[in-house]
């Protein structure tokens, strides 16, 4: 079994009482409730950087990317061809 820590978590009454009612019809305890949950977080993918995600790569641009869909597929590569016209170089 791996080292564990003991904390405490405060909810307000309403919280716990779905929490409750939940860990209940899973035949579970709040605890392992909110254990099970946590290990669903992905903490490799928090940015704990004081910079926004977007200019982690150092690109302010590369929050941009991806940001819309086209349909056309090749739209990245060839973008001025549908912005600017048919044979567009």
């Amino acid at each position: 079994m791996s080292n564990t820590v003991e904390t405490v978590v405060t909810l307000n009454e309403k919280k716990y009482k779905k929490m409750k009612k939940i860990a209940d019809a899973k035949q579970k305890s709040v605890s392992k409730l909110i254990e099970e949950k946590i290990d669903e977080i992905d903490f490799d993918s928090i940015c704990l950087d004081d910079k926004p995600e977007f200019m982690q790569s150092g690109n302010p641009l590369s929050g941009i990317i991806g940001i819309c869909d086209t349909g056309l597929g090749d739209a990245s590569v060839n973008h001025d061809k549908y912005l600017y016209g048919k044979g567009a170089k």
